[in-house]
């Protein structure tokens, strides 16, 4: 998240999968709490933002176009 940012992500839930490239799973999560959003495991209808690291878990992958309210999900590929 850049300093200079306007986005908040604060209330917002996120799911992560794959390796990310740029920083551990564990410091993402981190930096995502420490601005107020929430970590969780699971994919579901609650969740607002997927990032997708390299080797993303095939069954989340698929599972994002089953979730009725996918269109309103941002999946987020970090650059590497």
């Amino acid at each position: 998240i850049p300093l200079q940012s306007t986005i908040s992500i604060k209330g917002k839930t996120f799911v992560l999968t794959g390796q990310l490239a740029n920083m551990e799973r564990d410091d993402a999560k981190e930096l995502i709490v420490k601005h107020g959003g929430r970590v969780v495991s699971a994919l579901s209808g609650k969740v607002n933002y997927m990032v997708a690291g390299e080797d993303a878990g095939v069954s989340k992958m698929a599972k994002v176009t089953m979730i009725p309210d996918s269109a309103s999900m941002y999946i987020v590929v970090p650059e590497g």
